[in-house]
Parts: C-alpha cells; sequence; structure tokens
C-alpha cells in the first residue's frame, strides 16, 4: 500500500520507529504542506492508497485564544479556529469523499489536579471541540477515518511519548515511543482496511470458561464465582457475550464427556453463558484440529475466520501447526488479564458494529 504522511510537524522519516509499517510504502510530505495538499489533492500520486495527517493541537490551536475559563468569547472563538483549521480537509472530503484519509492527533500539555479542579483545562477543551467538529465532517465522509492518539500515548505514558529535545532540535515533538505507538496505531486500522474481522470464538472448557477439570472436581469443585479468580472467570465469560452481543459466533471444542460440560451451563449458579449463546460446539476426545474443521463445516465459514482460545500451550501449538489459518492467541499467564486481553484483539474489533452484527 502506498502511504503518504503530512503533519504539522517533523515525523522523522527513516526512523525505525516506522518498521511496523515497513511493508508498506511509505512517502512523507515537507513539513506543514498538508493545507495546500488537501487544497489541491489532484496532483497527488495516483496510485496513492491512503493519506494520514498527524496534527500535534499546539501547533494549530494559539493558547492565546484562552482567556478565562468559561468565557463566551473564547469558546466561540475556539469553534471558529478549528472550524477554519479544518477548512482544507472539509473541501477535499467534498472532492474526494472516498479516498481514504486518518486524521490522528494529541496535544502533549499536562496540568496540575489544581487546574482541573474548578475549570477545564485550555487543551481538554482544545481536543474535545475538535474531535467534535472531525466526528460532524466524518459523517458525510464515506473515506475519513479518526485516530484519537490519546488513549493510545496513555498505555504507555504520555511523557514517553513526547521529547521536547526533538522538538527544539528539529520540529518533532513526538519521542521514538510516541512515532512507534503512531505507526502501530496506523498499522491496526490498515490490518483491518485488508482483513475482514474474525467472525467465530473457539472456547476451550476446563480452565477456560471456569477454573479445575469438571469431569475431576464436579460442579461444586469449579473455581468461578463472584471474588477471587472465580471473579475472574466469571468476567472472561462476560468478555465473550460482550463480543457475542456484537455479532461474534461462540463456540465450543473441548475435552470433556459433554453431559459433564451442559450440566456446568445448566447447574452452575456463576456461569454467565448459557448453551444458547452456543452456536457450535465438539464436546469429545478427538484432536482439536478435527473438531475445528467440523465446527467450520457446520458453520460453512472458513477457518481463517476462526479464533481458539484456549489455556493448555500445547493445545495451542497444535493448532497453530495444523491449522495455520485460525488465530490462536498467547492467553495471558493470569486469569485476571483474560477479559482485557480477549476485548483488545484487533482481530475481533470492527470500524462499526451494525444493527445486523447485534441481530
Amino acid at each position: 500500500m502506498n502511504i503518504m504522511f503530512m503533519s504539522t510537524g517533523n515525523l522523522l522519516p527513516g526512523s525505525a520507529a516506522w518498521s511496523s509499517l515497513a511493508s508498506h510504502r511509505l512517502q512523507f510530505a515537507e513539513l506543514n504542506m498538508w493545507s495546500q495538499i488537501l487544497m489541491a489533492p489532484d496532483g497527488l500520486d495516483k496510485q496513492l492508497h491512503l493519506i494520514v495527517w498527524v496534527v500535534n493541537l499546539e501547533d494549530l490551536i494559539p493558547r492565546s485564544l484562552s482567556s478565562q475559563a468559561g468565557n463566551v468569547d473564547e469558546d466561540t472563538s475556539l469553534e471558529s479556529e478549528i472550524r477554519l483549521q479544518l477548512e482544507p480537509l472539509r473541501a477535499f472530503c467534498d472532492g474526494h469523499g472516498k479516498t481514504r484519509i486518518i486524521v490522528a492527533w494529541s496535544h502533549g500539555a499536562t496540568y496540575s489536579p489544581i487546574q482541573y479542579a474548578r475549570c477545564i483545562p485550555w487543551f481538554e477543551k482544545v481536543n474535545s471541540a475538535w474531535e467534535r467538529q472531525l466526528r460532524d465532517l466524518q459523517a458525510d465522509c464515506e473515506g475519513l477515518f479518526l485516530l484519537p492518539l490519546y488513549p493510545q500515548f496513555a498505555l504507555t505514558g504520555l511523557t514517553k511519548c513526547y521529547d521536547t529535545r526533538n522538538y527544539y532540535a528539529g520540529y518533532c515533538r513526538f519521542s521514538f515511543q510516541g512515532i512507534k505507538i503512531i505507526a502501530q496505531s496506523v498499522s491496526d486500522i490498515i490490518y483491518r482496511f485488508e482483513e475482514a474481522p474474525k467472525k467465530v470464538l473457539v472456547l476451550d472448557c476446563d480452565n477456560t470458561l471456569w477454573g479445575g477439570v469438571v469431569g475431576e472436581d464436579g460442579i461444586e469443585g469449579l473455581t468461578l464465582g463472584n471474588d477471587g479468580e472465580g471473579k475472574a472467570f466469571q468476567d472472561f465469560q462476560k468478555g465473550v457475550l460482550a463480543l457475542a452481543k456484537q455479532g461474534i459466533l461462540v463456540g465450543i471444542c473441548s475435552k470433556n464427556n459433554e453431559e459433564d460440560v451442559w450440566e456446568v451451563f445448566e447447574k452452575h449458579p456463576e456461569m454467565r453463558l448459557t448453551r444458547n449463546d452456543i452456536v457450535a460446539y465438539r464436546i469429545n476426545w478427538h484432536e482439536k484440529a478435527d473438531n475445528l474443521r467440523e465446527i467450520a463445516d457446520d458453520l460453512d465459514l472458513a477457518l481463517n475466520s476462526f479464533v481458539f482460545w484456549d489455556d493448555n500451550r500445547l493445545e495451542r501449538e497444535k493448532i497453530r501447526t495444523l491449522l495455520p489459518d485460525v488465530i490462536v492467541p498467547e492467553v495471558p499467564k493470569e486469569v485476571c488479564d483474560w477479559e482485557t486481553a480477549l476485548l483488545d484483539m484487533v482481530e475481533f474489533h470492527k470500524f462499526t458494529i451494525t444493527e445486523e452484527d447485534r441481530k
């Protein structure tokens, strides 16, 4: 894919931080040429597949607009300034609405608890108004995708994603880590452009949906409940249900006696999944690769639309070897991390969740 990056500052072309996009052909526009590019897109390379506009809000919206928090004139001036800065993008969308463009933005301003205590700090207001106007514009622009960087930076730490030395040395506000996160975030969006979301989540049972082995411990001996590790297994089930509500099909592939498994579903008071939530299953002592092939046949879906979750490392390695099309995540060691790990899987993420998905 041919990708052009343009920005309100220097993005350090050639840095190893862009390695997650190494399989694509990257172009970097000259510094602060974004307005001219958006206003005259006919001069762009005809083979260009994607434009990424990286914005530091400090570069666009002057602090001088800020006066006293809550001042009506200040709010009006802010909205007008943002509308002005977005005019080139608006013109681009009007004429090239199907051309894909990602707008990625953030700010590096930090504030003390005192500054938050009685008012909304300036760049917090800027960020909210900026996103609100972009979302309004997005409603009428099929090719516009938005990438707020602040949540992505927060996972690492804002101070690690910005580097004042880079700014004063080369007009790049970001650190190596910050650029790396931008590259990976864009890569994630491109992944969804190129690959459809996975449709099926297939789960093991023992030590996956609950702690313990039902054939040995019985229903009463399973770890599943409202506190401790039992709560973690229960929350993992809630994560599975959250995916199911987004249209993901849930299946079971487990080495158990079938009647034992359904007894847990029907009689254990702390189960959150029900038998009705399971659209296909193979509960027997056969090889799981064979069972997954049969489930795929039952659902009339290709194996490349499957994700397989199993606590057993040996079973995961077997599926990776025998069914390379199936996504097999490396399950975290701690059950308390499972729900987050499951819901964070980009393989399931969609740009929008439709009413058909919910049905």
